[in-house]
């Protein structure tokens, strides 16, 4: 699927490669063998709130979001220990994509969706992230998108069952911390975290992004929305 999504419109022979792993089996090295010579991470990784047959071979929010983070962090450090600050093998931002209402997780309706403690495990790998980012310097973004909506409907919710699509157009808001509410679609997000990746001036910063048809940002807004949320005047 990976190959397939990655594959549209673009030419054949890019500089794209695939490995697969299995983060609740795979140790510490054999998540840094896939990972070495990469400069910036995503942490893109997830499962179902409630028990689905998504959970099937212990694909929980403990095992996925919690402790595959942990491990995925951990072959950082074993990455950036052996080298450093100035090499350019090291792992020198990490990203992780995690939910709005992960600090509110006991406030309506967020105290619902943790019923199985999966905002807990989103939580915990954030704060896993900034200790890890300090430790083994580099830095850090944390993504909190509203509820994902749009293709492939990995999800099983009311987005996923109804198939529901965002309402047309391109926009995003984008704010610090976690007080926004809202959908947030799959290709809108993906666009948010590829800029925060690449950008110079996003770093040891947590957002929450959700749709806004109304405000859509081309490059140089992303930008000076990143700058704004880190106090740089633009």
């Amino acid at each position: 699927r990976a190959r397939e999504a990655f594959g549209r419109g673009l030419a054949a022979g890019d500089n794209l490669s695939y490995s697969k792993i299995d983060l609740i089996s795979a140790n510490e090295r054999e998540i840094s063998n896939v990972i070495t010579g990469c400069q910036g991470v995503v942490i893109a990784t997830g499962t179902t709130a409630f028990p689905t047959t998504k959970w099937r071979g212990g694909n929980t929010p403990s095992k996925i979001d919690l402790e595959a983070t942990k491990k995925i962090l951990s072959a950082i450090h074993r990455i950036n220990r052996e080298l450093d600050e100035s090499d350019e093998g090291r792992v020198k931002k990490v990203l992780l994509l995690t939910s709005i209402g992960t600090q509110r997780r006991k406030q309506f309706p967020f105290v619902v969706l943790n019923l199985f403690k999966v905002l807990d495990c989103k939580g915990a790998a954030e704060e896993a992230l900034i200790e890890a980012s300090e430790n083994d310097k580099f830095t850090h973004v944390i993504v909190r998108p509203g509820r994902l909506v749009g293709g492939p409907w990995t999800n099983f919710d009311l987005a996923g069952l109804f198939k529901i699509e965002n309402r047309g157009g391109e926009g995003v808001k984008i704010e610090v911390g976690d007080e926004l509410v809202g959908d947030a679609s799959r290709d809108r997000v993906a666009q948010v975290c590829f800029a925060a990746l690449a950008s110079p001036v996003c770093s040891d910063v947590d957002f929450a992004v959700v749709d806004d048809d109304e405000g859509k940002m081309d490059e140089d807004e992303m930008g000076a929305a990143f700058g704004r949320m880190v106090g740089l005047e633009v």
